[in-house]
């Protein structure tokens, strides 16, 4: 398995040379889910890294209307009218961004540029992408029909306020500052450009990945039952079952558990580890206490659906 690739045929929106990485719920993979898990597999070709067309456009399928964020604020810029009525309403829009500024402050959402909103049907939360090669600019989409389950109350805890935080992670450790995208020499490449070496992945990678690497690598992207032992060979690795996709899926939900989590975890596991190694960068630590300061309620960590996502898409064409 080459990177990445645990993808559902569900979702197949694609961008070119874009970081595509989404969340859906309900994805379960317990062992007595080996099923479920094979069905919500699906193969997602090769990891191509050809430059590809650059700048947010709204999904066809799913999209109700993005936005250029320009500070605080956001300019809607394109939009569709969609059924039921109450998605296209402005004003949810903006309470969903204002959550977005409210968790995450001002310097470290520098790198979203546009912000999407879409109708997920009740599957997709949420996801991110780059909106150019140069990883500078972020595209951050939530699901409307999440946020708004039953059309009239924001949801201001659980599983929404957990898809914010994962797909924050990803913008957090696959910026310009943390890869560079000019470069294919390095310890760890997730396909948009090298991990640099005081960056977030490299470390969390050489740590906690690299003896496991060639393994991951060996397994063949449609071999479910292999994919599935893989986890539960190596479960007390990770947080959830997803967080064994790939070092970028563990490292957001690490993050996740970082965030959410009361205290440090004190257990001998890897999985513990992955967790007191962020509380190693202050800047961290100081996002934690922010996001945890605010009025929204924490979930319990690993207490929200499982993310049935997509990660790192590459297709070089609309």
């Amino acid at each position: 398995m080459k990177n990445v690739k645990w993808f559902l045929p569900v979702i197949v929106a694609c961008f070119g040379l874009f970081t595509f990485t989404s969340c859906q719920d309900n994805f379960d993979l317990e062992p007595d889910g080996q099923d479920q898990f094979d069905d919500n597999f699906d193969d997602d070709g090769d990891n191509d890294s050809d430059n590809g067309n650059e700048g947010a456009s709204l999904d066809s399928e799913y999209g109700v209307a993005i936005y250029s964020v320009d500070g605080q604020n956001i300019i809607k810029t394109d939009s569709k009218n969609v059924n039921p009525a109450w998605m296209n309403d402005d004003v949810k829009h903006q309470d969903i961004w204002e959550m977005v500024t409210t968790l995450i402050p001002a310097d470290q959402r520098r790198w979203m540029t546009t912000f999407e909103i879409f109708d997920g049907g009740q599957e997709l939360l949420g996801y991110v992408y780059n909106v150019t090669s140069d990883l500078t600019s972020w595209n951050f989409a939530l699901g409307i029909d999440s946020a708004y389950p039953d059309g009239q109350t924001l949801q201001t805890s659980g599983d929404f306020i957990h898809t914010i935080i994962h797909e924050y992670g990803h913008i957090m450790s696959l910026n310009d500052e943390q890869l560079n995208p000019n470069s294919n020499s390095c310890d760890y490449n997730p396909g948009e450009g090298c991990a640099r070496t005081d960056s977030y992945l490299n470390d969390f990678y050489n740590r906690f990945w690299a003896d496991i690497s060639s393994e991951h690598s060996a397994i063949s992207e449609d071999d479910y039952d292999a994919l599935y032992d893989f986890y539960d060979k190596y479960d007390d690795r990770f947080v959830s079952d997803y967080a064994a996709t790939n070092p970028v899926e563990d490292m957001a939900e690490v993050f996740s558990y970082f965030i959410t989590s009361d205290s440090q975890p004190t257990g001998n596991q890897i999985k513990d580890e992955k967790i007191r190694y962020l509380y190693e960068y202050p800047e961290l630590v100081d996002l934690r206490n922010h996001m945890r300061a605010t009025t929204f309620a924490m979930p319990e960590p690993g207490n929200w659906k499982r993310p049935n996502c997509k990660k790192h898409r590459h297709i070089a064409t609309f």
